[in-house]
């Protein structure tokens, strides 16, 4: 069955958040779902590098199938590496970058094979104040509960201007419990989600 027809059997008409790990068969439940997928916010789900099932897709399918549905690659956690049987290795310094702070810890070496992908509707990525209130409020709850902290502060600070009363406050007192925004981070904001090949289409580049 797919995940369409069992949301219709089930009387589910929306669901915002779609967590997926089912041993390589993700991006079968994703195509069994495009009527789903019109209202999903986030989907996380595993992905794989390397096969570790017989005629999986890998990432790349995985990304471009939800890319093609209004969805961009947000982040990664969980990076499974796995080195050869019966070679050996040593800890070593590994980093990871965010924004400008640099995350170091101890890794060994080892090729990727998996690692759980985060991915977010690019409206969610890219707010705009045409988004109803309602809605925005939407992505503002979900994104905190998955700790985007800069995704929830971009969809409330684009609305609360034009809130008023009770409703104000309530987004102020949210808004304060954000970490303070970082300026330096704003100059790549207009860059989430670009796809440079659909700009070189249109300006025939």
């Amino acid at each position: 069955i797919t995940l369409d027809d069992w949301c219709e059997q089930h009387g589910v008409d929306r669901v915002d958040y779609l967590k997926l790990d089912t041993q390589g068969s993700e991006l079968d439940v994703l195509r069994g779902a495009p009527r789903t997928l019109e209202r999903v916010i986030a989907v996380q789900t595993e992905v794989e590098f390397n096969r570790m099932y017989e005629g999986q897709p890998l990432f790349g399918d995985v990304d471009r199938f939800l890319r093609d549905h209004g969805f961009v690659l947000w982040q990664f956690e969980n990076l499974a590496h796995h080195r050869q049987r019966g070679t050996p290795s040593v800890l070593r310094r590994g980093a990871q970058f965010f924004d400008w702070d640099v995350a170091q810890f101890s890794r060994r070496s080892g090729q990727l094979f998996w690692a759980d992908a985060l991915f977010v509707r690019s409206d969610v990525a890219r707010p705009r104040p045409t988004i109803p209130w309602n809605e925005a409020l939407r992505h503002a709850c979900l994104t905190a509960a998955l700790g985007l902290d800069d995704l929830t502060g971009l969809v409330l600070d684009l609305h609360h201007r034009d809130l008023e009363g009770v409703t104000q406050e309530i987004v102020d007192r949210a808004r304060a419990l954000l970490p303070a925004p970082d300026h330096e981070t704003e100059w790549l904001t207009g860059l989430e989600g670009v796809d440079t090949r659909e700009e070189s289409r249109e300006t025939g580049l």
